[in-house]
Formats: structure tokens, C-alpha cells, sequence
């Protein structure tokens, strides 16, 4: 094995060193959190605030892509023009973004045996 005069390695030292800081820097150790997207306005290609049959199947695809299964399901099926009319409530030829919000029933009958206040509970 050969010697190695102090100097060199010095020099050694410090080029690794140096190489070893500047990986460091220029490495962004820290990670962005996800930014909620909303397809909706994605599709909205003319910025209309409503769908067209056209804008609507970008975001039954979107969807789909993002995990959703009921959009997932129109996109197997490509019945995108029925799916349309069913939630265009309006009849107008678009779809806007409340139009396809999930539907909640305010008929909801709840059930007694579910409390929902804790401190209704008889000790």
C-alpha cells in the first residue's frame, strides 16, 4: 500500500468533505404537501362554471384516474351522454358543480338505536 504525505491527505479530506457539503445543499430533503386539485375547474375548459357533455367526459375521466370508482364504472361503460342528462337537474344542457355533489337525503330517518350525544347515555 502506498504512502500518503500528510498533504495529500489534507487534500483528500477536504475534497471529500466539500463534495459531501455540497450534495447536502442542493438536496431538498423536504417534501411539498399534496395540493387538493379540483377537477371540476380542470374540466371547466371555457371557465363557464358548468359542463359540457364534451368538459364532463375530461372530468369522468379525471376522476376515474383519481381513484374514484362510481367514475371509474361511466368510464368503462362510456355511457357518459346518460349519465349527463341524469344529473343535468336543470334540463339545460350543463352540469354544473352542485349538480354533481352527491345527493344527501334530508328524509334521513335516523336510527334510535345510534346516540349521537354522549351525554345522553344513562349511566
Amino acid at each position: 500500500m502506498p504512502k500518503l504525505s500528510l498533504t495529500t491527505l489534507i487534500v483528500l479530506t477536504t475534497a471529500f468533505a466539500g463534495t459531501g457539503t455540497a450534495f447536502a445543499q442542493d438536496t431538498d430533503w423536504t417534501t411539498e404537501p399534496e395540493m387538493a386539485v379540483n377537477h371540476f375547474v380542470t374540466a371547466d375548459a371555457d371557465a363557464s362554471g358548468t359542463l359540457t357533455l364534451e368538459e364532463f367526459q375530461v372530468y369522468a375521466v379525471s376522476q376515474a384516474e383519481a381513484g374514484d370508482v362510481d367514475y371509474a364504472d361511466l368510464t368503462a361503460s362510456g355511457e357518459y351522454a346518460q349519465y349527463f342528462a341524469a344529473k343535468d337537474s336543470d334540463a339545460d344542457g350543463y352540469v354544473s358543480e352542485a349538480e354533481l355533489a352527491p345527493v344527501i337525503s334530508e328524509d334521513i330517518i335516523p336510527d334510535p338505536n345510534i346516540i349521537d350525544n354522549p351525554d345522553m347515555i344513562e349511566e
